[in-house]
C-alpha cells in the first residue's frame, strides 16, 4: 500500500471479481517490493525495495505480519521461486542484477546482470505439461515415463507414499 513513508498490509484478491479483503498490516512502516510464495513449504518471503531500506523475511500467512530475517545487501524488487530456490532482482543502483537468495539468512549470490535496468515484476513461466500427461505430472529424472497423479502435486522423490494418491499414484 502506498509511497515508500506508509505502511503496508497483506491482502487476498479474488481473481473472479477483483475484491481484495485485508489480511493484516505487515508491521512494517514502509511498503514490499516483492512477495514470493514456497507451496513445498507452506512460507511466503518478502523483500522491501525502497531507497536505503533493504529487507528480508517472512509473512505469516494468517496475519500479515512480516519476521524480518535480516537487511539485504542490495535493493530487491522482486522476488520468485523456481525449482525451491529463491531468486531476486535488484533494483536501484544494482538494477538488472539476478540473485539468489538464502531462504534462512537473506543472504544474495549474485547469479549474473540481465541486461535490464531495475527490476520489478520477477515471475516464472512454467514448461508447458508434456501431451502424453496433460491431466496428470510428467515424473523427473529417470521416470521420465510416469505420468502421475496431478493430486501428488510432484512426481517422484522422497514421501511419495504420504502424498495424496499414495505411491500406486504419485
Amino acid at each position: 500500500d502506498g509511497g515508500c513513508t506508509e505502511p503496508s498490509s497483506l491482502h487476498t484478491l479474488n481473481p473472479d471479481t477483483g475484491v481484495s479483503t485485508l489480511i493484516g498490516p505487515t508491521g512494517l512502516p514502509f511498503p514490499l517490493s516483492g512477495i514470493a510464495y514456497d507451496k513445498l513449504t507452506n512460507t511466503m518471503y518478502a523483500v522491501s525495495g525502497c531507497p536505503g531500506i533493504s529487507l528480508f523475511g517472512t509473512i505469516d500467512l494468517n496475519t500479515g505480519l512480516v519476521t524480518v530475517v535480516g537487511p539485504t545487501v542490495e535493493n530487491i524488487g522482486s522476488i520468485t521461486i523456481l525449482d525451491d530456490v529463491l531468486y531476486a532482482i535488484g533494483s536501484q543502483q544494482n538494477g538488472g542484477n539476478l540473485y539468489v537468495l538464502d531462504k534462512l539468512t537473506g543472504a544474495e549470490t549474485l547469479v549474473g546482470n540481465t541486461g535490464l535496468g531495475s527490476g520489478t515484476g520477477l515471475t516464472v513461466v512454467c514448461d508447458l505439461p508434456d501431451e502424453t500427461c496433460s491431466m496428470g505430472i510428467l515424473g523427473t529424472g529417470t521416470h521420465t515415463d510416469v505420468c502421475c497423479s496431478s493430486s501428488c502435486g510432484t512426481c517422484g522423490g522422497n514421501g511419495c507414499s504420504q502424498r495424496d494418491g499414495g505411491h500406486d499414484e504419485c
